[in-house]
């Protein structure tokens, strides 16, 4: 277990892509931030195996739809068949954006190159650690976690 702070400007609770992808936003602009997981480091599996072009789009913003994309399989057209039959045909490669495919790539991959870059902006995730409890307070929030440690968030 890393040690977690007693106080942060932005608190996230999980790092699952979403939870990676706002931290390290929010780090990119300068905010304190501090991120807590309840799995242990390399714990978690797939969940997930498509990143779409809008999110891809997104995801430019902290600087790292080049590296997913260079580490998963652009698909350009998807069909949908019954046997030989092609039932419905779905193309990518018309869309307009940078991202013309789905980019197939595992979760697990997602939040690694997300934790990279969270890390090359000074943020890190803490594990493992479970938040059970929220209040709000005048000035911020008091999240505590398993084993009783209160985080005081702004």
């Amino acid at each position: 277990m890393s040690e977690v702070p007693d106080q942060t400007e932005v608190l996230v609770v999980g790092a699952g892509p979403v939870g990676l992808a706002v931290a390290a936003s929010l780090a990119g602009h300068g905010r304190d931030v501090t991120v807590v997981e309840r799995q242990a480091a390399g714990a978690n599996t797939s969940r997930a195996a498509v990143v779409h072009a809008r999110t891809l789009e997104l995801l430019e913003q902290i600087g790292v739809s080049k590296r997913l994309a260079g580490l998963g399989i652009q698909a350009r057209q998807f069909t949908i068949r019954d046997g030989d039959r092609e039932l419905v045909p779905v193309r990518f490669d018309q869309l307009p954006t940078e991202y013309p495919y789905t980019l197939m790539i595992p979760q697990n991959i997602t939040e690694q190159v997300l934790l990279k870059r969270l890390e090359e902006l000074g943020g890190r995730v803490h594990r493992p650690y479970v938040a059970t409890g929220v209040s709000q307070t005048a000035d911020g929030a008091e999240v505590t976690l398993d084993g009783g440690h209160v985080i005081k968030a702004k």
